[in-house]
């Protein structure tokens, strides 16, 4: 999502998001994971409560995360048509393409796609969910945890080794995270190739996640 950049730059927190990856992932998880999302059915519950629910739900997107898929292949599994003009190779070329300018006709081509492809896939998740007892609920709140990190407090650190970072399929970021619970991590391709963006509830949480990162410098 472009949340971290409209919150952190431009003051702008979008409200009621379908986050397509996080009702995946809802819909793919185990039935003691979708517990965690759900919470408690009685409308009256304290605020304490309701902070740890959101700390829950926040750590069972984590978890989530470990297997997230890419989008045409979400694509195909909800019956919907790929993206033909997705080309992951463009990175190998130049990690931060999408900061060129002005853009060649196949990258607005590649957004746009991605654009019409993400409004099937809304519906076609929509849909899915009517048909699951009680998955609306847990995918809206899925979409509004993983929208709240981005809220955060965010530092950008510069890593020389990103690759050696984020390891195999994410190994190494994935149990970074689970480490510190309530950081989250996001690279920049659009900044430059090595800069990373930390999230996290506090000021004190930076100074363990930097510390852990600083072997990657």
């Amino acid at each position: 999502m472009d949340v971290d950049a409209l919150h952190h730059q431009l003051g702008i927190s979008p409200m009621m998001l379908h986050d397509t990856q996080a009702w995946d992932q809802v819909f793919n998880a185990s039935d003691e994971l979708l517990g965690v999302c759900t919470g408690p059915e009685t409308p009256s519950i304290s605020r304490a409560h309701q902070r740890s629910l959101d700390h829950k739900t926040s750590m069972t997107l984590q978890v989530l995360t470990n297997n997230r898929d890419n989008l045409n292949r979400t694509l195909v599994r909800y019956g919907c048509r790929p993206n033909p003009e997705m080309n992951k190779d463009m990175y190998k070329i130049n990690y931060a393409i999408w900061a060129t300018r002005p853009l060649t006709q196949r990258l607005i081509d590649h957004a746009s796609g991605n654009v019409k492809s993400l409004c099937d896939l809304r519906q076609k998740q929509q849909k899915k969910a009517q048909n699951i007892d009680g998955a609306e609920a847990r995918c809206i709140a899925a979409s509004a945890a993983n929208a709240s990190f981005y809220k955060k407090l965010m530092k950008i650190v510069s890593i020389r080794h990103v690759g050696r970072f984020i390891g195999p399929r994410g190994s190494n970021l994935n149990s970074l995270t689970a480490q510190h619970p309530g950081v989250h991590f996001q690279t920049v391709a659009h900044v430059r190739a090595g800069n990373l963006m930390v999230f996290a509830e506090k000021e004190e949480h930076f100074d363990k996640v930097l510390s852990c990162i600083s072997v990657y410098k």
